[in-house]
């Protein structure tokens, strides 16, 4: 896991590098580490998977701009993002790194109003 989390991480890195610092949505390390320690409250046993009904408190948790903590959004809409994000479900749980790595590419790879219009 922690060698999934590094080749991530320097991945991130290495494309920060090149990216205008003034990108806002350049993921930094403190976006990973956030995603790590909010992972970890929910799953405090250090789990890696995480019952798939706790995933809308989840994203309400995690700090922006990963997730929505400090941010009102409504639940039709967390809703949608979710499915948009296309985690897979097994059998009523998510799987920590294909959620770490479905957030990431949707801020890496898209905005939300392209999340929101996923077909």
């Amino acid at each position: 896991m922690n060698v999934f989390i590094a080749v991530i991480g320097e991945s991130f890195n290495d494309n920060q590098a090149t990216e205008d610092e003034n990108d806002i949505l350049a993921l930094k390390k403190k976006d990973i580490k956030a995603f790590q320690n909010t992972w970890a409250r929910y799953n405090p046993m250090g789990e890696i998977y995480m019952r798939t009904s706790r995933l809308p408190d989840f994203l309400r948790e995690l700090p922006p701009p990963l997730g929505y903590q400090g941010i009102r959004i409504e639940e039709t809409k967390l809703n949608k993002i979710i499915f948009c994000l296309n985690i897979r479900d097994h059998y009523g749980k998510v799987y920590y790194p294909e959620v770490m790595w479905a957030i990431f590419h949707s801020i890496a790879g898209m905005n939300d109003d392209k999340v929101l219009n996923c077909e």
